[in-house]
């Protein structure tokens, strides 16, 4: 999967590219094995960092996902964008698998 990692009003430090990488790769791979793009976007605002997370998985029905959250923390931002798109991730899967 080809992640995308941009900021504005900030700079991103390789340790926070890193670890959305593997946070990312890790728990989008439970869902889409195939998962084709996943941009992540932050972005800074008086106090508060803002988290934009999209991912486009790869079944062929041209879907794309997206979640967003802010916090004070960086980290935690990022982190509560990702349970939001997971959540959205693993109702999309439940829905393709058949239930028979």
């Amino acid at each position: 999967m080809k992640c995308i990692i941009s900021g504005h009003n900030l700079n991103n430090g390789k340790s926070l590219e890193a670890y959305v990488e593997k946070k990312l790769h890790d728990n989008v791979e439970k869902y889409f094995h195939d998962a084709v793009t996943s941009i992540v976007t932050f972005e800074k605002v008086k106090n508060d960092f803002y988290a934009n997370i999209e991912v486009h998985e790869g079944t062929g029905k041209k879907q794309h996902f997206d979640a967003k959250a802010s916090d004070k923390n960086i980290y935690k931002a990022f982190n509560l964008a990702l349970d939001k798109e997971l959540k959205q991730l693993r109702r999309f899967k439940d829905r393709l698998d058949t239930h028979h």
